[in-house]
């Protein structure tokens, strides 16, 4: 909600009511003093907006306030639709900045007499807009323009100070995407969004924010957009939409000149809601992680509350946390959306002042927290503390009667006071070294280290762990912290700058992997007895290739060598048995280790080794596949790549 602030004018116009008088009575005459009495005129006061900090709204204009320049029109009725015989409409107000402050004014101001009347309010300002009622809207791919009406509210020279709360008209959408398995170069050209539940032209009653006559529904948006490039990080697109009231949508995004899209059956779109769209781009395909919710009415301070309904009021750190609720036969459904999202971060539980039931969940993949109220007698104050981003979180499928290894498989006293949080769901525990499950599930645990780094150890040989995701937060991950366990895919954020060896020995189920660009080396045994891995991507900063890094890793058919490789340690594609094709770009001969005799023992035979044509006189690729030395002992093909 957007709040007019006050302004100060001088009266340009004089309304004068003239009082009509009697003549005097037959028997008064001058010469007794009887003198006619002057007509009293009703003195106009100019019409003042005052801002209320009682709340405040962010939207897609990036402020508490409309930024300065901007020009509202503002409309003032009576029960007739005139205003002291007169038409006010649409008066163009202007806000400026005078001694700091941020004040509208007007070169016709309203003046206010002592009869009611009812402002009206829209943004942005236009002169073609003679009709409250009625107000032409487009959101288009060029059109994008964050239309607002005001909360109707009456006045007159006593009730002067005014205040007018703006509301939003229209809809948006919030797609976010960030590179999943996709193995391309990721250049993203266009972001859209269409369907039956958008319209791209209507027509809105700002007396009361209705919309009407809804055209262009099924039609598409996709405004002009910066090419951008997909990565591991969180990339956002804003786009500014009419609902129409279907349900029916979709999401387009165009990749390395492709289009990807997903079709959703169930979407509702609301005035002044932003609907939220978590994506996921993986080779080929799009895949929708979550949708979220929420309102543009945001906490700007750790004191702000919100209201939620008559009896619920939310206070507390809403600063980083967005908030959609419903009501539905008596329970609040509130939704709590950290703003700024991040791996392994979500929104803290919440408490309650006053009398209802509470229950609460955390969804730990969004972060999203859903927050239920029932059986409320009384009003209630739920009280939020902010968001908290952890260095990792693990999942351990377990059967009955199970004791799980949950911290280290050599467990050091030293070693406890590395860990300075630990939670079971929503619940902090105390570390211990194992847990027993008197229940079977997938159980999630959540974990922060001192200075953000990931200790030796930490979950060798666990076969329950299957999933664990790093926190952006983490530096450095040290030696074997998750070898042989059960995961089948491990990411990296870009913040990971040292990698200890042997992190993923021998974790046989492990199918894929994203190796941050910030990685210069993949260490020893990095990977080494990790027979179901498939996919692979080098980041091109790597130097070195160390002993033993892939051993054993039977399903894995084909390796790029980046250009920068000047190393490939002893043992480090040994037991490949599928390995059968390799592109090595360094146009000098990486190094082998081990006399260059087991780099490669064991790999698929026939293959090919694909390099540069510019190795041909720099290089001494030759030498590998030269007979009984390493490739050459399995029969495999140099050949030049143009």
């Amino acid at each position: 909600m957007y709040l007019i602030t006050r302004i100060s004018q001088t009266m340009k116009r004089l309304y004068v009511n003239i009082l009509a008088f009697t003549a005097l009575l037959c028997s008064c005459s001058p010469a007794e003093g009887l003198l006619p009495q002057e007509p009293q005129a009703e003195q106009p006061v100019a019409l003042e907006l005052s801002m209320s900090t009682a709340e405040l709204t962010k939207a897609l204009v990036k402020d508490t306030k409309l930024p300065d320049g901007s020009s509202v029109g503002i409309t003032i009725k009576d029960d007739y639709g005139v205003y002291t015989g007169e038409l006010f409409t649409n008066v163009k107000y202007t806000a400026n900045q005078e001694s700091g402050n941020q004040v509208w004014s007007s070169e016709s101001p309203i003046l206010l007499s002592s009869e009611m009347g009812t402002l009206f309010a829209f943004y942005p300002f236009s002169e073609a807009f003679d009709q409250i009622s009625s107000i032409p809207l487009r959101a288009t791919s060029v059109t994008q323009v964050d239309c607002m009406y005001g909360v109707p509210v009456t006045v007159n020279k006593d009730k002067r100070n005014a205040t007018i709360v703006m509301k939003h008209a229209l809809a948006a959408v919030k797609i976010s995407y960030v590179r999943g398995t996709y193995t391309g170069a990721g250049k993203v050209t266009k972001v859209s969004f269409g369907g039956d539940c958008i319209g791209t032209a209507a027509y809105l009653d700002a007396t009361d924010g209705s919309i009407f006559n809804i055209t262009g529904k099924g039609g598409t948006v996709a405004p002009a957009m910066t090419a951008k490039t997909l990565t591991f990080s969180i990339q956002e697109s804003e786009i500014i939409v009419i609902p129409s009231g279907a349900t029916t949508g979709k999401v387009v995004i165009t990749i390395d000149g492709t289009d990807y899209t997903l079709e959703f059956g169930d979407i509702i779109l609301r005035q002044g809601e932003i609907t939220q769209f978590h994506l996921t781009v993986n080779s080929g395909e799009l895949s929708l992680s979550d949708i979220t919710v929420s309102e543009w009415t945001y906490g700007e301070t750790q004191n702000t509350a919100i209201k939620v309904s008559d009896k619920v009021t939310l206070t507390g750190d809403l600063e980083d946390i967005a908030v959609y609720n419903s009501v539905s036969d008596g329970v609040v459904t509130i939704t709590a959306v950290p703003k700024t999202p991040a791996r392994c971060k979500e929104v803290e539980p919440v408490t309650l002042t006053g009398t209802a039931t509470l229950t609460q969940s955390s969804d730990i993949e969004t972060g999203i927290r859903t927050i239920t109220l029932s059986d409320i007698k009384s009003a209630v104050t739920v009280n939020f503390t902010g968001t908290y981003t952890y260095d990792l979180v693990a999942k351990w499928e377990v059967t009955a009667g199970t004791a799980t290894q949950m911290l280290y498989r050599y467990f050091y006293d030293s070693d406890i006071a590395k860990i300075t949080r630990m939670r079971e769901g929503d619940t902090d525990i105390q570390p211990t070294l194992t847990k027993t499950f008197s229940t079977a599930g997938v159980y999630t645990y959540k974990y922060s280290f001192t200075d953000h780094v990931i200790p030796y150890d930490l979950f060798d040989n666990c076969p329950a762990l299957i999933d664990v995701k790093v926190s952006n937060e983490v530096t450095e991950i040290k030696g074997y912290a998750f070898s042989k366990t059960s995961i089948t895919h491990f990411e990296l954020p870009e913040t990971v700058q040292i990698f200890g060896s042997g992190v993923l020995y021998d974790c046989t189920k492990l199918k894929s992997v994203d190796i941050p660009d910030s990685l210069t080396e993949i260490y020893d045994s990095m990977f080494r007895g990790c027979e179901s891995l498939q996919t692979i991507r080098i980041p091109d900063g790597v130097t070195r290739f160390g002993d033993f890094a892939f051993d054993g890793c039977s399903s894995l058919a084909s390796i790029i060598i980046p250009a920068g490789v000047t190393y490939i340690g002893n043992y480090c594609f040994s037991d490949c048995s599928n390995l059968r094709h390799i592109v090595s770009f360094p146009l000098i001969t990486p190094s082998l280790g081990g006399n260059y005799r087991y780099n490669f023992l064991g790999v698929a035979p026939y293959g090919v080794l694909a390099v540069p044509v510019e190795a041909k006189t720099n290089s001494n690729y030759s030498y590998w596949v030269a007979s009984n030395l390493n490739l050459g002992a399995y029969g495999w093909t140099l050949v030049y790549m143009d």
